[in-house]
This record gives C-alpha cells, sequence and structure tokens, in this order.
C-alpha cells in the first residue's frame, strides 16, 4: 500500500500486531484468561483483529519512517498503483 515501507518497518509491524493479538486474547471480556484490572481489551472480542491490522500498518510505517531500512529495488512492481483513466 505505500512505496515507503522497509524490511524493518514491516517486522516492526508484525512482531506489534502479534504481541497486540495476544494482549488482547489473553484479557477480552467474553473469555479472559489473564485479568490485568483496567489494561485488559474492554471491546468486543471480533475488534481484535480489526485493531490489530491497524496495529500492523501504523507500526510498521512509523518504524519505516523513522528508522529506514533495506527497499528493494523494484518497489514499484510490489505496491498498488491508481489507475490512469484517458479520456
Amino acid at each position: 500500500l505505500t512505496r515507503r515501507a522497509t524490511r524493518t518497518g514491516a517486522y516492526v509491524g508484525l512482531a506489534a500486531g502479534a504481541l497486540f493479538t495476544i494482549w488482547g486474547v489473553l484479557t477480552e471480556p467474553g473469555a479472559r484468561i489473564i485479568d490485568l484490572g483496567w489494561f485488559n481489551f474492554p471491546f468486543n472480542q471480533i475488534l481484535i483483529g480489526v485493531f490489530g491490522h491497524v496495529v500492523v500498518f501504523v507500526a510498521g510505517y512509523g518504524v519505516s519512517r523513522l528508522v529506514g531500512g533495506y527497499r528493494p529495488a523494484d518497489i514499484e512492481t510490489l505496491v498498488l498503483r491508481r489507475a490512469h483513466v484517458n479520456s
């Protein structure tokens, strides 16, 4: 979705998403395994996946912009581009 993503950002985003998902599953309201008090996941369990995707993108993009890292030379072939309409 972006040309600015780096390998480091992708790895950090995936790790942040995994940690968020683990936390959400362990502290969800319906089947709480660990009670962290006010730090429990407060929303419906279906939203763990929705929020998890946001965490992956935001963390990955943020780290890519702040830290940098390796970007493939053929990045243009790996991202979505807007279609040009000729009229």
